[in-house]
């Protein structure tokens, strides 16, 4: 039996963009990240996969759903919760869609 190297890389970037996805809309599934980091790990373990193969799947479908790099995204995060916190008084500089906590 021979593996594919695309198709794997194909689901894995699937994967990856189905996994946003569901983070975008305020759902987190922990097993369907554990899912997904299963598969990678055993990408690497039959060296379909490099790390670094990976970490550019994963920034490339986080572009993609997002809209921005994980580092812009994590600034932007940690920015809206400091304004939350009240350490920040530009808090009406920030469209309101961006402030709304998320229901959970």
């Amino acid at each position: 039996m021979t593996i594919d190297k695309q198709a794997y890389i194909n689901e894995c970037y699937r994967q990856f963009l189905a996994y946003f996805t569901q983070l975008s809309s305020g759902e987190i599934e922990t097993e369907k990240k554990n899912r997904l980091q299963g598969f990678i790990n055993a990408g690497q373990f039959l060296n379909i996969l490099s790390h670094a193969d990976a970490q550019q799947l994963m920034n490339q479908a986080h572009l993609e759903v997002f809209g921005k790099t994980t580092e812009q995204r994590l600034e932007a995060k940690a920015f809206l919760q400091s304004v939350r916190k009240g350490e920040k008084e530009e808090v009406f500089s920030i469209p309101a869609i961006s402030r709304k906590k998320k229901q959970r």
